[in-house]
Order: C-alpha cells, then sequence, then structure tokens
C-alpha cells in the first residue's frame, strides 16, 4: 500500500476501482472532481493490484508534459520501494530508451501525449510504446479530455496501446458534447459503443426515442463512471472539508479610446462575418479568428494585430490586377483555398499572379527554395515558375486570399443582396456578432496559430511575417503575439521584446484593476499569494510590466516554457514568501496543478467554457487549501464577455445533465448545442429566435465543415474501433 493513508472517499474509491479491474470493463473513468485526488487513488490502484504476469508488468501512465514532474515527485513521496529496484521511469525528450524490455524493468512509466504521438506517427513496429512487444499491464489516462476528439492523433495513438486494464482520470471528462464521451468510451473499449455507428444511435434517434437511449447511456455512465465532487456527501457528511470560496464579478468600464476601438471593431467584425455569410459560407475559423478580435479588444489594444498601410497595400494592389477570367474562376472555385502541393486545406493561401494559383504558405516556401523552379530574365531577375501549370511569376505581384476578399467581394456584399443575406440570418448589421468553436489560445504557438488573416485593424490585411520577408514588404508593427512569438529566436530578440513593451506600455481598464485588487490584498498585510489566469499570454506579458515597475516579485507559467521551467516557477512561488503573483496561461495551468498555496485567483477574460475556468481555479481551491479563496473576474459590459457569461451557463446545465441523474431529461442534442452556441453568439438580440439562424447556417452557403482525412472505420486487436 502507500505510505501515507487514504481519506475516506479516496478509499471508496479505490475500492470501486478495484472492483472494476476485476469485472469484464477491466478499467474505468475515474471523474472525481479537481483537487480530491484523483492521483493518489490511482497509485493505490498500482500498488495494490500489482502484475502476476512476467510479460505485462508494468503501468503507462500518459500524461500533460507539464505533470510529468508532478507525478514523478508523487510516485516517489508515496509508493514504497519497488522489489525489483526500479519504480519510476519518465519516457520522453530526447533521452528516452529505444526499447520495451528497457521499459518493462519499472513499476512505472511515464510519457506525454506528444511522445505517445511522435511514435505513433513514425509507426515502427518496434516502438516501445506502441510496438507488436509493448504489452503493458495498465494504462492511465491523466487529463483524459486531451482526447475528447477522437479524430485527433492523440486519440488514435491512445486506443492502440495494448494493455491488459484501462483508465481515464478527467475532473471533467465532457466539457462540450457527447461526442467526446464516445472518444473515452473507444479507448476503453466499452461495447457496444466503442463502435461509431452505434454511438451515434444516441444523437440522432428522432425525439420519441431520445429519452429511452438517453437512459441508456446514463446506465452505462452510471457503470463505468466514479464521479465525486467537493459538494459530495458520505455517510451523511461532506467528503472534504474545505474553507469558503467566493466568486465575485468584477464589472469595468472601457476608457473612451477602448470603447471607441471596440465599437469600430464589432462593426467591422459584423461586416466580415456578412462577407463569409454570402460568400462560400461559414467556416469554424474564420468564426474563432472574429470572436478572438473582440475578446482581445475587451482586454487590451495592444492584443489587436495591427499592420501598417504600407504593408497591406501591396497585396490588395497586386489582387487588383487579375483579370476578370481570373477572378471569376477564382470566385467560382470551390477549392481555392486547398493548397495543390500538399492537398491541405488552409485559411489563407497565396495567389499567383497571373495565373491565379494558390498555394500555402509551407510550400511556397519550398517552391522559392528549389533552384529548379527558378528563371534568370534579362533586365527583370530572378523568377521563379508556378509549380501547378509552369507560368512565369513575378514575385513582386503576389497577393493572397485575404487581400482577394477584400478587393472582390466587399462591393458585392455591400450590395442589397448582401444586406438581405445578412438579415435572413437574423439580424441586422449592428446585431451580428461572432462565435467560437473548439480550443482559444492560451501559449505562444496556439496564439500564432489562431490569428488567421481576415485582419480585422484600421492597419489592413495582417501578412505572415515569413510572406513577409520573403516579398520584402515592410512589416513595420506586428501584433504583440507575433512579436511574442518572433521574441523566442534568440535573447537579443527577447530584450528587444522586453524594452518595446516598457517603452510603449499603455494600460486598460482589465489591467488597471487587476493592480487595483493585487494591491488591496497586499495591503491587508496577510502574505496571500495570488494566481492571475488569461487565455491571452501577450496580455500577461503587458500586465507583467507595472508588476515589475512596481517592484512586485511574481513568476510565470504559461506553454511557451520548458517543462523545466513550468515546475521552477511553481517550486518558487510555493516555497518563497515573498514571491506572491504567478501569471499563469489558462489553459496551460488549468490541470493537474496544486497552488494551494495561493488563496486568490484573478481571471482576466472569460472563456466559452465553464469547466476550463473550473480547471484553473480548482489548482487553488482543493483539498491541502487552508484559507477562504477568493476569485475575482473582471469583465466589461456591454461587450462579447456578456454572451460568453450567458453560453457557460448553457454549457453547465447541458454537461452537469448528461453525468448527472437526468441525463435523460437534458434539453436538445448535445452535439447541435454547438451550432446553437454560433447562432447565439452570432445575433446580438438574446430574445432573438435562434431557429432560423441554425437553418440557415445548415445551408449550403452556411456552414462547412474541415475535411474528413481520416477512414470513417478501422479495427484493431479487440474489437471494432469508429474512427471518424
Amino acid at each position: 500500500m502507500l505510505t501515507v493513508s487514504l481519506m475516506e472517499h479516496q478509499e471508496q474509491g479505490l475500492r470501486w476501482m478495484i472492483h472494476m479491474e476485476q469485472s469484464h470493463r477491466h478499467g474505468g473513468i475515474l471523474a472525481d472532481d479537481m483537487g480530491l485526488g484523483k492521483t493518489v487513488q490511482t497509485l493505490a490502484l498500482i500498488a495494490s493490484r500489482q502484475s502476476s504476469h512476467q510479460d505485462r508488468r508494468t503501468t503507462l501512465v500518459v500524461a500533460p508534459a507539464g505533470l510529468i514532474s508532478q507525478w514523478k515527485r508523487e510516485i516517489e513521496r508515496l509508493l514504497p520501494a519497488d522489489p525489483r529496484g526500479a519504480r519510476v521511469r519518465v519516457h520522453s525528450g530526447p533521452a528516452r530508451q529505444t526499447r520495451f524490455s528497457d521499459l518493462s524493468r519499472y513499476q512505472i512509466v511515464l510519457t506525454t501525449y506528444n511522445t505517445l504521438v511522435a511514435e505513433f506517427r513514425r509507426g515502427h513496429p518496434e516502438s516501445p510504446l506502441l510496438g507488436r512487444a509493448s504489452k503493458w499491464h495498465r494504462v492511465v489516462l491523466d487529463e483524459a479530455q486531451y482526447i475528447k476528439n477522437d479524430r485527433t492523433k492523440a486519440a488514435m495513438a491512445c486506443c492502440i496501446l495494448d494493455a491488459s486494464y484501462r483508465w481515464c482520470l478527467s475532473g471533467t471528462p465532457v466539457m462540450n458534447s457527447l461526442r467526446e464521451f464516445y472518444s473515452l468510451l473507444r479507448f476503453l473499449r466499452v461495447h457496444p459503443y466503442a463502435d461509431l455507428d452505434v454511438f451515434n444511435t444516441v444523437s440522432t434517434r428522432d425525439c420519441r426515442d431520445r429519452l429511452v437511449v438517453m437512459a441508456q447511456l446514463q446506465d452505462l455512465v452510471r457503470e463505468i463512471m466514479l464521479r465525486r465532487t467537493q459538494t459530495s456527501t458520505l455517510g451523511g457528511r461532506p467528503i472534504v472539508s474545505l474553507p469558503a470560496k467566493h466568486i465575485t464579478t468584477v464589472y469595468v468600464t472601457f476608457r473612451p479610446d477602448e470603447r471607441r476601438l471596440y465599437t469600430a471593431l464589432e462593426s467591422r467584425t459584423q461586416h466580415h462575418f456578412g462577407l463569409f455569410l454570402h460568400h462560400g459560407g461559414v467556416r469554424r475559423n474564420d468564426m474563432l479568428s472574429l470572436l478572438q478580435r473582440l475578446q482581445q479588444a475587451c482586454c487590451h489594444p495592444f492584443l489587436i494585430p495591427h499592420v501598417t498601410q504600407e504593408a497591406s497595400l501591396p497585396l490588395e494592389l497586386n489582387a487588383k490586377r487579375f483579370t476578370g477570367a481570373v477572378v471569376a474562376r477564382l470566385r467560382d472555385n470551390d477549392r481555392v483555398l486547398d493548397c495543390p502541393i500538399c492537398l491541405t486545406q488552409v485559411d489563407n493561401p497565396l495567389i499567383f499572379f497571373p495565373c491565379g494559383h494558390s498555394i500555402c504558405v509551407e510550400c511556397f516556401e519550398r517552391v522559392a527554395a528549389d533552384d529548379r523552379l527558378h528563371h534568370h530574365i534579362p533586365g527583370q531577375g530572378n523568377r521563379i515558375s508556378c509549380p501547378a501549370c509552369r507560368a512565369i511569376l513575378d514575385l513582386s505581384h503576389i497577393t493572397d486570399y485575404a487581400s482577394f476578399v477584400q478587393c472582390h467581394y466587399i462591393p458585392r456584399a455591400s450590395s442589397a443582396s448582401g444586406q438581405a443575406d445578412l438579415l435572413r440570418m437574423g439580424g441586422s448589421r449592428d446585431g451580428v456578432l461572432s462565435s467560437t468553436f473548439g480550443e482559444h489560445t492560451d501559449n505562444a504557438a496556439a496564439d500564432s496559430d489562431l490569428l488567421t488573416h481576415f485582419g480585422l485593424s484600421s492597419g489592413g490585411l495582417s501578412v505572415p511575417q515569413r510572406v513577409a520577408r520573403a516579398l520584402h514588404i515592410p512589416v513595420s508593427m506586428l501584433s504583440l503575439s507575433a512579436r511574442r512569438k518572433q521574441s523566442a529566436t534568440s535573447q537579443a530578440a527577447r530584450r528587444q521584446y522586453r524594452q518595446d513593451l516598457e517603452a510603449q506600455w499603455i494600460g486598460s481598464a482589465k489591467i488597471d484593476r487587476a493592480l487595483e485588487i493585487v494591491h488591496e490584498i497586499q495591503r491587508r498585510g496577510y502574505k496571500e499569494k495570488v494566481v492571475i489566469f488569461s487565455q491571452f499570454t501577450a496580455l500577461l506579458d503587458l500586465l507583467a510590466v507595472p508588476l515589475l515597475q512596481r517592484g512586485w516579485v511574481f513568476e510565470r507559467y504559461d506553454g511557451s516554457m520548458t517543462p523545466a521551467a513550468r515546475d521552477a516557477a511553481v517550486a518558487s512561488f510555493t516555497a518563497q514568501p515573498d514571491c506572491g503573483i504567478m501569471l499563469m496561461s489558462l489553459k496551460a495551468g488549468n490541470a493537474g496543478l496544486n497552488l494551494a498555496c495561493a488563496s486568490e485567483v484573478i481571471l482576466l477574460d472569460p472563456f466559452w467554457n465553464p469547466y476550463v475556468e473550473d480547471q484553473a481555479v480548482g489548482r487553488v481551491y482543493r483539498i491541502g487549501q487552508q484559507r477562504p479563496v477568493h476569485v475575482h473576474r473582471i469583465l466589461v459590459q456591454q461587450t462579447i464577455e456578456d454572451r460568453i457569461l450567458a453560453l457557460q451557463n448553457s454549457k453547465r446545465q447541458l454537461i452537469e445533465g448528461i453525468l448527472g441523474e437526468n441525463a435523460a431529461l437534458s434539453s436538445g442534442n448535445p452535439d447541435h448545442l454547438r451550432r446553437e452556441d454560433l447562432a447565439y453568439l452570432l445575433v446580438s438580440s438574446p430574445e432573438q429566435d435562434l431557429l432560423p439562424i441554425f437553418s440557415a447556417a445548415d445551408s449550403v452557403k452556411g456552414f462547412r465543415e474541415p475535411r474528413e482525412t481520416i477512414p470513417r472505420q478501422s479495427t484493431i486487436e479487440g474489437g471494432p474501433i469508429g474512427i471518424n
């Protein structure tokens, strides 16, 4: 057993886990609320049920990279020494073992989802995690919501792991829709629901059958999942005794310049949504980009991508050079967003002049570097040929799809037919906002990915840095997120970035209020520690400037940092009395971390899914917390943030219905709520009838889903595994 005693609810959880391994299910979902001890219960299971089979002795734990060190510390602290003398091995990074036989000497192997995906992509038959000889006693997925999208390589890689017992640990096993629950059932090999066609009966039956099939699924949930919350009771008593938690919504008022920016941006967003709607449909990435602009404008003006007029003008001028025939062909071409070389669909391909063929940025870089496509023309210098038609190109005349839209679609969208389309979708130009799907950015890599190229700033359309360099376009001011990414290239770039921030820094309504809250906390003199969350890392950069100027000691934790740097930041924040502030990106810090040393939480911006915020707060409000916890949510009224709050409430009711006793009574299809989310966030009037909106959104011109790139059905050892 463990070197410490379990709490009563943890002993109950251990008994349930042992029962599940001994049953025909051979595993299940431990879905306890954040901070109730899923890790310690899992380690107790590992200690209680060690393998007697020589070829299946090792438990594999797959976790986010930021949690590997914490798992290792807990194993070394809680598990007694292994008689074999090999307790735990971390399998990640360049120094990882190359054979399963080396890993099988250990009681527990820790690896990351990224490492697992890397081996899955290589597909080597002797892969230490996925190879033919890799037979695990038990596989545990920590923060199992990482595989919620069954189409991802992470989900597919986890499904083909060969193990006798399979476990999912997650405080939020379902965050958006029932489809996410399917991914867990597929990993657990829970039949018949591991077959996608069978599972889909839950979401495709008509209303007369829906209550029946939902009740059946709820019975399955009760069988394979144990979920306790911080308010659950055991023997008539709360399972944990925690101090009070106080959540305060702090409304701030825009400065006049911030309000002007937001109003102008909202108007331009409405206009762009009208374009998407009238020409080519509404794609999720487009909507995500539009929504993100509005969210950023609520936080700080510097977060909005700005490009000087000189930067955008060449692309727009070039877009006007095409002949009428080429313009007509591009406007009627449904595959203009498809790169002909790599065959992937991209948001904003480059378009060659004069032929009008398109190409993605990555393939363009390869083409530009390929000497075989270069031609020297006397008096004109070097030219390259189009890889599609071999026409000789002048790179100074290249443009992109965003600029083409700007030049050749706006006149039509501003016409009476464009206005009519907008009205048909349920609102006026003043009444159309944007929406979100999937996850938001909260680390350096994700920031740039989500800044798609339908730019909304007053300076024109955003120009990718790599294209600007290739075309010799002078981009004098990039978005803060883009400059932050650029700063990671060298020490000199980092210094320049910090100097630029300090020299150009201005406050915002949210930053000013956050500083006031921190000052008030420090004025009390109780040495309370504060964790400040934002989904935008650039906003944390801006907040760091006044913290440094005031001499306040703080640490930083975000996805751009190495696991070692993140561990060091947590250790410093926990151990150093003078370090009273942690700046943390919402998604990097929303899972697995123990920050009970803090008692104050500031949420700078709301996230559309309430469980992401819950997980973040759960890093502080958890077992071990000794003081009352105060959560401050900073919001701006009469903005997109009002709608995000309402959407949070609707999401929470839906998912609690799925996981709770009233699942069979949950209203509507959770998968369809995603369309409803879009409609709700796009229409400004809360009283607006949404049904006509989704009807239009589902029409040919209304909603374009990403193309399927994975076979519909695949089979692996152990039974059919639906892959959509």
